[in-house]
């Protein structure tokens, strides 16, 4: 799965970009060195499978990442779901 989903993922939930370059050599740069602010930084109330699961959808390292967007989609949408029903 590429990054992209993932970075999607935690800026609706957060409201921001987990990474903001100048350039795409500084991209690649922000992602190798990994997102700084975690998604519950920004949404305390955010779970913690919620937040892993973005958090490993943006990780540089492919093997970290859900093989399949669909996959990462529906267990996003579970964590998300789940955590309103706690509400």
């Amino acid at each position: 799965m590429c990054i992209a989903l993932g970075e999607i993922a935690y800026e609706m939930v957060t409201g921001r970009r987990p990474f903001n370059p100048e350039t795409g050599f500084e991209l690649l740069e922000m992602q190798r060195a990994g997102v700084r602010i975690k998604p519950s930084d920004l949404r305390p109330s955010l779970s913690p499978v919620a937040d892993e699961l973005i958090l490993q959808a943006i990780s540089f390292e492919p093997t970290i990442r859900q093989s399949r967007a669909r996959d990462f989609g529906d267990k996003l949408a579970r964590a998300l779901n789940a955590e309103m029903e706690n509400r």
